[in-house]
């Protein structure tokens, strides 16, 4: 796993041999975790959202609060050519709205009414299941929940 950057890469390999010495420790692949609902097995549904697309180039900066004199948050800036900084890019006079996706929110329409789902909570929910799945089984590590399941051919046992 790399590095973000000015950052330690973190050493997961002797952790997980740390951890294992003193607990089980079951590795779980994440596939269809965050699109599937924990509780109903139903395919989750993006959420439409809007942002805004300029004609100028972007650049992040970190803006300090005036208060505290912190480091805040990253902040996109609408850049010139020669590099001057000009607006935030959501106060630029050039933006247009586009229609895009709420990366972070999924919709459930199995219910009567739409419930949206956090996709990270929703993961973990999901990845506690498959544990709980192995552990239920033995430690059978083919045995997942149905719709969490790739379809593949196991060579010994056939369609999974």
């Amino acid at each position: 796993m790399p590095a973000l950057p000015g950052f330690a890469p973190i050493p997961h390999v002797g952790l997980l041999l740390f951890v294992a010495k003193f607990a089980l420790v079951i590795l779980v692949s994440e596939f269809m975790t965050s699109q599937i609902h924990s509780s109903c097995n139903a395919r989750l549904l993006s959420v439409p959202g809007v942002y805004i697309r300029t004609n100028h180039s972007m650049k992040r900066r970190r803006r300090e609060t005036p208060v505290t004199h912190s480091r805040g948050r990253n902040i996109k800036w609408c850049v010139d050519d020669e590099g001057a900084w000009l607006h935030r890019q959501e106060w630029c006079p050039n933006g247009r709205y586009h229609a895009g996706q709420i990366w972070s929110v999924k919709q459930c329409t199995n219910h009567p009414n739409a419930v949206m789902v956090d996709r990270d909570l929703n993961a973990a929910r999901n990845m506690r299941r498959i544990g709980v799945s192995y552990m239920m089984t033995n430690g059978d590590p083919l045995h997942r929940p149905p719709p969490l399941r790739r379809n593949i051919i196991h060579p010994m046992i056939g369609l999974q």
